[in-house]
């Protein structure tokens, strides 16, 4: 699937069970359709930029204490 043109098989059965079900059936695949708001939420730009520096604050702290660490030779 990924290296081809065809559409996932989940992306098919569901649009083919949800047609069978009675509600519209989206377009797209299944991932983009269900997964999207976890990738791009809609969050201000601020906080997606306070979130990122805190995380990589973190990294950066955890990385400088295992630096600062003793090392048994």
């Amino acid at each position: 699937m990924e290296v081809g043109p065809w559409p996932c098989p989940l992306t098919i059965a569901e649009q083919w069970l949800r047609r069978g079900a009675g509600p519209a059936s989206y377009q797209g695949s299944f991932l983009i359709h269900y997964l999207e708001i976890v990738v791009y939420p809609d969050v201000s730009p601020e906080l997606l930029a306070w979130a990122g520096s805190g995380v990589c604050l973190l990294i950066l702290g955890i990385h400088a204490r295992r630096y600062a660490a003793p090392r048994d030779e």
